[in-house]
């Protein structure tokens, strides 16, 4: 993606579910979120469209996403030596 964007110039747009987002984020300056409800009005069963339109510091995010990175890499080194030790004991 960053490749298409910085070097081919193009404007990408991306549909993903916001649970899975978070990875890509970074690559990103804008979000919008589209959400539809179904309410009651009246006595009648409507559909409310809701958008919200974010900015992103990209900056801010890729120092979130490489800490995040390291604090994971550092819990899997710490799971892999217990599960070292634990082998070597039994």
């Amino acid at each position: 993606m960053r490749f298409l964007a910085q070097n081919m110039g193009l404007q990408l747009i991306v549909a993903i579910p916001t649970s899975k987002s978070g990875a890509i984020k970074p690559e990103f300056d804008k979000e919008y979120t589209f959400s539809k409800l179904e309410a009651e009005a009246e006595g009648q069963v409507v559909h409310i469209s809701e958008v919200q339109e974010k900015d992103f510091k990209r900056e801010a995010l890729a120092a979130l996403w490489a800490d995040h990175a390291q604090a994971a890499r550092a819990q899997a080194r710490l799971t892999f030596e217990e599960q070292e030790k634990g082998e070597r004991s039994a």
